[in-house]
């Protein structure tokens, strides 16, 4: 192969490699019920919160980056060292290869069939179940099972509730 055609080639593959920053997550075994114990085991804390303020700006470290510093006030513990009234916050870039979720939907990550058949942004409520690991700040992670009520929370709160009520000792 002669040296400009390797060379091009060469580029073009670290171009294409460089491009490839999806978001990469081990999906969920079992059934919705058994994935939502799973999750519930595996965090370190599962609470709802409801978001108090949010905003978008270029991140501290990477200015090619957007990065979203958001509030929550806690208003139900599952499971973790949270207390319901407590501000807690959210802080995580929303690049291409990010695994956040914006709190807010902007940039959008939840989308339905639109008029005329296209997609289009939905709007969120502003209460989060969240599933997080470690200390904060927290992150809206697409590899949990962390969603606004209105896309999906809802269900998995019934569930976490009988599975606490299941769980605790009967007087």
């Amino acid at each position: 192969m002669r040296p400009a055609v390797f060379m091009l080639c060469l580029t073009l593959l670290s171009l294409w490699s460089a491009r490839a920053d999806a978001c990469s997550c081990i999906g969920l075994q079992g059934t919705v019920d058994e994935q939502i114990e799973q999750s519930l085991n595996e965090a370190d804390a599962v609470f709802v919160a409801r978001l108090k303020r949010s905003s978008l700006k270029p991140d501290r470290r990477d200015r090619h980056s957007v990065a979203e510093d958001a509030q929550f006030e806690v208003i139900e513990v599952f499971k973790g060292p949270l207390k319901v009234g407590q501000t807690i916050r959210v802080y995580q870039l929303l690049n291409g290869g990010a695994c956040a979720q914006s709190s807010t939907n902007d940039p959008p990550w939840l989308y339905r069939a639109g008029k005329g058949g296209g997609m289009e942004p939905i709007k969120v409520s502003k209460e989060w179940l969240v599933y997080s690991r470690g200390d904060g700040p927290l992150e809206l992670s697409r590899c949990t099972r962390s969603a606004p009520l209105s896309a999906g929370g809802e269900e998995d709160v019934k569930v976490l509730r009988h599975l606490l009520k299941k769980a605790s000792p009967k007087p």
